[in-house]
């Protein structure tokens, strides 16, 4: 089986390594009682390898962090009761009260996996709905489109290359740092975002798919970025890392619209990467013409991402009388409108012609006369 290449974008894998040297071979987590504490790295050496997992294939270290994180904010509630233990009632009202769809898919996690290592006897979250609970989507920078440009703009060029890629494609961040140069292609007006390398080397999304993407705001910019840094058609496209893009956005959005709240609820000051796609995605909605290449473009395989910037961008519904019209109908009232323009030609010919003839016959009289 091909073995799969995660790259170290953030840093997770050396977060998650020094996690594992310290509390694995102490058999403890903090915050965790010693008891869940061995129930929290069994899980967690399981979803490393793959094991006893909703969906096949290995976690990344990102989302065993998370994990990690579910088991710590859990546990604070449990204190010191055996993780196990919990009934179905304990844990809806825990769930309930942290009022998190993050959090209510993360206890459905632990406690599948509990109930599929035959720890517990029952499942007990399938009742567990993640959109019951009102800290659904978490909140984010939305600046419109003149003032998105603007920020884009402002920033310094490596960071202008980067920040404009993301905006005009639409791509996550975590594919943008997988890129490499020759991912760039027709002169940089297409984007070529592969599922995974022929190493293995992942670069969309796993939850999501490999596409090509059409570049209409960045060509020139990149082509100049890769001229003036001299990079090579193998070479990693971006060698800046996350935080670093993170803090220039930041500095330069405070520097032109300071801090203020947003219409999607976070603050400028807050402003991350993943704030572009965001964005961007805005930007492309008033543009695609139909769902399936705004899905396309995005990596998303369902529509309910759409709906969500749909209803957040206030769009009205826009259908008029002419569009209940089928297309039999419209070739129907095309050919008779044809059809009275002819009649209204012949008869146009008709008077024009009585005209002319009154017209000779008045200047016969006067002939006469």
């Amino acid at each position: 089986m091909e073995k799969e290449v995660f790259l170290d974008i953030n840093g997770r894998t050396r977060i998650w390594e020094g996690f594992k040297k310290t509390e694995f071979k102490s058999k403890s987590i903090e915050g965790l009682s010693k008891h869940n504490s061995e129930i929290a790295i069994a899980q967690l050496k399981d979803f490393e390898l793959g094991i006893n997992c909703t969906t096949s294939g290995r976690r990344t270290p990102a989302t065993l962090l998370k994990l990690r994180g579910f088991y710590r904010t859990l546990s604070k509630r449990i204190k010191n009761k055996n993780i196990e233990q919990l009934t179905k009632e304990e844990l809806t009202k825990i769930v309930i009260k942290e009022n998190s769809q993050e959090f209510a898919k993360g206890v459905k996690v632990i406690f599948t996996w509990l109930y599929k290592s035959k720890r517990i006897k029952e499942n007990i979250v399938e009742h567990i709905l993640a959109n019951d609970y009102s800290k659904g989507k978490p909140a984010w920078v939305y600046l419109g489109e003149e003032r998105i440009k603007l920020l884009l703009s402002s920033l310094g060029p490596n960071h202008k290359a980067l920040a404009y890629l993301l905006f005009d494609s639409g791509i996550r961040p975590e594919e943008a740092w997988r890129l490499r140069v020759y991912d760039l292609q027709e002169d940089c007006t297409l984007l070529d975002i592969v599922d995974k390398r022929s190493n293995g080397e992942r670069v969309a999304k796993k939850t999501s798919f490999g596409r090509k993407v059409k570049l209409k705001l960045c060509s020139e910019l990149l082509n100049e970025y890769i001229k003036i840094n001299k990079l090579k058609p193998e070479d990693t496209l971006f060698q800046i890392t996350q935080a670093g893009f993170n803090k220039a956005l930041r500095v330069a959005t405070i520097k032109l619209f300071g801090k203020e709240q947003t219409k999607s609820r976070e603050y400028t000051d807050k402003i991350t990467n993943y704030d572009i796609r965001h964005n961007s995605a805005c930007f492309w909605l008033k543009r695609y013409k139909t769902h399936k290449d705004l899905m396309y473009r995005f990596g998303w395989k369902s529509e309910d991402k759409i709906l969500y910037y749909t209803e957040f961008l206030d769009v009205r519904d826009t259908i008029d009388d002419e569009d209940l019209l089928t297309k039999e109908d419209k070739t129907r009232l095309e050919n008779e409108i044809i059809e009275m323009n002819k009649k209204f030609d012949n008869k146009e010919k008709i008077y024009i012609e009585m005209f002319n003839n009154m017209k000779m016959e008045l200047e016969k009289l006067k002939r006469k006369n």
